[in-house]
């Protein structure tokens, strides 16, 4: 769910891209949309609303939740986070490769065991709030 809500940035398209995909649109790294193929340094396309660069396309990344199609049907509203076992790890922002329905942000999966040269990962950092003082 983080990974998703830091990819919207405050939208509700589950693309964020134009509808017909074109070099119009050069916020990520997705096949027909805008050179240069296949993977690009970060940091290459303009970031989202919340300043967060490349989170479509290029590679897919790896999130910490578990996959099950209908979870979302069943769980709460803010900050889902998967079920808490499962088979298949959830993968999003789609790759170089591909456009349309891969493309959209809520979409993937993929076995925890599988590596692939499409499948990466992000850094991040959870800022902890500092303690008042007493």
């Amino acid at each position: 769910a983080e990974w998703e809500y830091a990819c919207r940035a405050g939208s509700s398209d589950p693309f964020l891209w134009t509808v017909t995909r074109t070099e119009k649109d050069d916020s990520g790294n997705a096949a027909g949309i805008r050179p240069p193929l296949p993977v690009t340094s970060v940091g290459q396309y303009p970031p989202n609303q919340f300043g967060l660069h490349d989170m479509r396309g290029n590679v897919w990344e790896w999130c910490s939740d578990w996959f099950d199609r209908d979870y979302y049907t069943r769980s709460p509203q803010k900050n889902p986070r998967g079920p808490g076992e499962g088979y298949i790890k959830v993968v999003r922002g789609s790759d170089w490769r591909f456009t349309g329905e891969p493309c959209r942000i809520d979409y993937a999966m993929m076995p925890p065991w599988k590596s692939s040269p499409f499948v990466g990962f992000r850094v991040i950092c959870e800022l902890l709030q500092k303690p008042e003082a007493d």
